[in-house]
């Protein structure tokens, strides 16, 4: 009996520090991965940017792989937070996130559910956007 009680207090505190370790404050990085046979212009723009607010478009080359953004411990607000990362934080992280090839748009929009969404850490995450020459 006492070890139960050991184990679930032992338990509750790591919940407890883990819950805690973000304090509503969430890190994403978004990836540009070009499948295409061509050179995109991606445009996006970012409030959370590491280098502050970023409005940029970038080409990215034939097969290249490209963080575009990196950024800060973005707070969540109370409504939003789900005590981890989550795909529904996208619109904090980026105001949009547009590719066009030879000025063709692509078919992929941010928020787009196509958009993969990986689990990198306790309160770290990434976008993984691949255009492919389906998506023009």
């Amino acid at each position: 009996m006492v070890k139960s009680f050991m184990f679930f207090t032992l338990f509750i505190s790591i919940l407890l520090i883990t819950i805690s370790c973000n304090n509503g404050e969430y890190q994403y990085d978004v990836y540009v991965r070009n499948q295409t046979n061509e050179t995109l212009q991606v445009a996006f723009k970012s409030n959370v940017d590491r280098k502050g607010v970023v409005e940029e478009t970038l080409n990215i080359q034939a097969g290249e792989f490209r963080k575009i953004i990196n950024s800060i411990d973005i707070p969540v607000p109370e409504y939003e937070d789900y005590g981890r990362t989550s795909a529904r934080h996208s619109h904090l992280v980026a105001e949009y996130v547009n590719a066009s090839q030879n000025g063709i748009p692509s078919k992929i929009k941010w928020n787009d559910e196509r958009i993969q969404f990986i689990k990198t850490d306790i309160g770290q995450a990434e976008f993984v956007i691949t255009y492919t020459e389906d998506d023009f």
